[in-house]
């Protein structure tokens, strides 16, 4: 599944994240060692850190065309 999902984005497809997308495959319990580094790529960044409660959130779409 892991293969298909890195084939579906790298041949187009799209894949967005939501709260706490970018800690999974995180294995808590053997020092935070990540399960799927190649997750990390695909979403373009890893790990998590809230800087407040009322954080906001930015969207960027690399091709507005596309809706």
């Amino acid at each position: 599944m892991r293969q298909s999902l890195i084939e579906f984005v790298y041949g187009g497809g799209g894949l967005l994240g939501v709260h706490g997308t970018t800690v999974a495959f995180t294995r808590w319990t053997e020092g935070a060692r990540e399960d799927w580094p190649e997750f990390g790529v695909l979403l373009g960044g890893r790990g998590a850190n809230h800087k407040a409660p009322d954080e906001h959130v930015f969207i960027k779409l690399d091709d507005p065309a596309i809706r």
